[in-house]
């Protein structure tokens, strides 16, 4: 997959939709340069979020991250939320605990989701935004990009989609903050998430 910065369209996105029916699918995540998945993660398209965006609801305990090679697992959440846009410079996950409080919220500068055999494929440019649940936010893991450099084979394309994640994270989480918690109720509800159930099994 290329870096094609032209493409992008770093709108945010729009209130959630849910589906009528929620639909098993694939999310998978690769590095630059990368022909084969390195995570898989099953989950449920429980809605969209305005144009070209699509919502999966991961589930702790059904939806395990498979790993295709070794690497640190990321910090465990009863359900994490993921918003996937077709050309958007980034990736959205919010992490919540197991009564529906919100862990983190992080949005990973990454190439424009694609769907390819029933998987939603996405390129993950290591650099992050991360709030985490006191609302403190952070940009991390440029020095990774840097590091990567010669083994990834980042271009300046690759630089400037990272940069277009990476202010297309603070712009969101500016504009999320004065509704987020209402919000992450409300997809709760809209999607009858029964977290205090899911926690107890």
């Amino acid at each position: 997959m290329s870096c094609r910065p032209d493409l992008l369209r770093p709108d945010l996105p729009g209130p959630f939709r849910a589906a009528a029916e929620p639909r098993r699918v694939v999310v998978a995540k690769r590095k630059h340069g990368d022909r084969v998945d390195r995570w898989r993660w099953a989950g449920d398209l429980v809605g969209t979020a305005g144009p070209g965006w699509r919502v999966v609801r991961h589930v702790k305990g059904r939806d395990v991250r498979i790993l295709s090679e070794a690497g640190d697992p990321e910090p465990e959440s009863t359900i994490t939320f993921r918003w996937l846009g077709t050309q958007a410079p980034a990736t959205i996950l919010v992490k919540l605990d197991e009564v529906g409080s919100l862990i983190e919220v992080k949005v990973d500068a990454a190439l424009p989701v694609r769907l390819r055999r029933g998987r939603l494929i996405f390129v993950d440019l290591d650099v992050d935004v991360v709030r985490d649940a006191a609302g403190v936010i952070v940009v991390r893991d440029w020095d990774v990009f840097e590091e990567r450099l010669p083994l990834l084979g980042y271009t300046d394309a690759s630089r400037t989609v990272a940069a277009a994640g990476e202010a297309f994270g603070l712009r969101l989480l500016a504009a999320w903050e004065p509704t987020l918690g209402a919000d992450i109720a409300a997809i709760l509800a809209a999607t009858a998430t029964p977290v205090g159930a899911v926690a107890g099994r």
